[in-house]
């Protein structure tokens, strides 16, 4: 590992930053993305670095591979406990234990094959709290099991009209249509059970299972930048930046240090005290990602990276702000997803069908 300073850090694209910023007025100030969100350029950022006194910048090389582990390993799972309430805030449903114990008999019965007893359960259940989505989704299962496959659909769908949050009841009912060779219903399912369970491996097995019918693969690993920042016992705030993947990180890590550690910066910028990851950061920290690859490629001719091209793609086809919500930050807050209007929701699942999902030959 070896220290080095900010501007050697940046040294390969120091000259075109400041060459481009000549000819590109929107990065030398704040500029409006077209998500009118302001953006500070990576001149406004660089300085911060350079001169608050606050961070130095080490290369270092980062196993992409243990970055990825480490990732995997903190991920919050999903709870399939939790409901939207009718003004969209994520809300814990607690069951009671007599509750409880009629919904683990119900499922007992039937994988026991038990229809009628477990019909039992469940009428007995819905007498006590008809709000309940899992009861449905049980009563869907009795019907699936029996064959009656739009009767099964039918009946999920009502747990989703109680609670659009189930993924199980998304999970079965594409189950149902698959039965039903309904297989665009079936994806479609798919991805809303991902969505509603993004860290929960079974939606996605399902569709990786049903992409093999169909002829798609699925793209499922995190967003992983290669970057860290330590806090030393100077006070400093050491940045360490992966010296294989230079342009790719420097611009970002940067933009993540100054965010998260520079005195009153988030504050400034968000109005808020207590630092949480948000969108407008994220927003800003991809979009120098982006311009400092793209200065790279023009000034330097360095070869183009797929991950970042992938990206550039991604925001030409207006679909940035679904990246980000998608493979930036979801899989540390999940939630955010769950609170998403109609409009933004149906976006998502735009994205994931063109991004996630991609077509084999």
């Amino acid at each position: 590992m070896k220290r080095i300073t900010v501007a050697t850090t940046v040294f390969l694209f120091i000259s075109s930053l400041f060459i481009l910023l000549l000819v590109s007025p929107c990065f030398s100030q704040q500029s409006e993305s077209k998500d009118d969100l302001t953006v500070y350029g990576m001149d406004e950022i660089l300085a911060i670095v350079e001169d608050s006194g606050f961070f130095e910048v080490h290369s270092t090389h980062l196993d992409p591979n243990v970055e990825l582990e480490k990732k995997m390993t903190e991920l919050p799972q999903s709870n399939p406990l939790q409901r939207i309430s009718p003004d969209g805030k994520v809300t814990q449903y607690t069951p009671s234990p007599e509750m409880k114990e009629w919904t683990d008999k119900a499922e007992r019965a039937i994988n026991a094959k038990d229809y009628a007893k477990a019909e039992e359960y469940i009428k007995q259940s819905l007498a006590k709290d008809p709000e309940y989505s899992l009861l449905y989704v049980l009563q869907g299962d009795v019907y699936y099991s029996q064959g009656m496959y739009q009767k099964a659909v039918d009946t999920y769908t009502k747990a989703l009209e109680k609670n659009p949050a189930d993924y199980q009841a998304y999970r079965h009912r594409a189950q149902a249509h698959i039965k039903k060779e309904n297989w665009q219903e079936a994806k479609t399912d798919l991805i809303n059970a991902v969505i509603n369970a993004r860290n929960d491996k079974s939606p996605w097995e399902d569709l990786k299972t049903l992409g093999k019918r169909m002829g798609f693969k699925v793209m499922d690993e995190p967003f992983v930048p290669l970057y860290r920042v330590e806090k030393m016992d100077s006070g400093l705030y050491r940045i360490y930046v992966d010296d294989t993947y230079t342009y790719r990180w420097s611009a970002y890590s940067m933009d993540k240090a100054v965010w998260r550690y520079a005195p009153g910066f988030f504050t400034q910028r968000t109005g808020e005290k207590e630092y949480r990851p948000t969108f407008k950061e994220e927003n800003e920290c991809i979009k120098n990602m982006l311009w400092f690859y793209n200065a790279a490629r023009m000034q330097k001719g360095i070869d183009k990276d797929p991950f970042v091209e992938r990206i550039l793609k991604i925001d030409d086809r207006f679909f940035l702000r679904e990246f980000i919500m998608w493979e930036v930050m979801s899989p540390d807050n999940p939630e955010i997803l769950l609170s998403l209007d109609k409009s933004h929701r149906m976006d998502l699942i735009d994205y994931i069908g063109e991004f996630v999902i991609i077509e084999t030959p």
